[in-house]
């Protein structure tokens, strides 16, 4: 029997995130702005991680029945891997303006946001045995830690941003 395009999509899937989180995103992260492959690694995360957003959630909507702790379980994970991207890019954006105002609503927002996505993470991880859920809740732990700590020092210092 041939594969379905649904299987399709999730090897597919599978096969493009192992290498984003694994290697693009360790690179990105390890290397500094204006470093080689900085920019380019940046550039493949946000390419790459919008197409795993959209797929990731178009095979959550249809292989999951709402309300249930897998479908929960994959929103929530989509979202707070999406969300980095956001976060990053008011980073970036907060980076190269360092007059702006700060922090502004969408700052506001963004914090809400992550602590919320981290809350029901790590809620979904109490409830059940899964690894990666636990292993991505103590991540979103701290960033919500990291995130708090600049809030605290008032998102004035470029440093942070780093």
């Amino acid at each position: 029997m041939a594969p379905t395009t649904d299987a399709w999509v999730e090897l597919v899937h599978r096969v493009v995130g192992y290498p984003l989180a694994f290697v693009i995103a360790p690179l990105a992260l390890a290397t500094f702005a204006g470093a080689p492959g900085h920019r380019w690694a940046g550039k493949a995360y946000v390419v790459v991680m919008t197409y795993l957003y959209l797929t990731g959630t178009a095979l959550t909507l249809t292989r999951h029945e709402w309300m249930t702790w897998e479908f929960g379980r994959n929103v929530v994970f989509n979202l707070l891997g999406y969300s980095l991207l956001l976060h990053g890019f008011r980073s970036m954006w907060l980076w190269s303006h360092p007059d702006a105002q700060r922090p502004t609503a969408l700052d506001r927002a963004l914090l809400g946001f992550l602590i919320v996505l981290v809350a029901a993470m790590t809620a979904l991880a109490i409830s059940a045995s899964n690894a990666p859920l636990h292993v991505f809740s103590a991540i979103g732990i701290a960033l919500v830690v990291l995130e708090l700590r600049e809030w605290r020092a008032g998102l004035t210092t470029r440093a942070l941003y780093r």
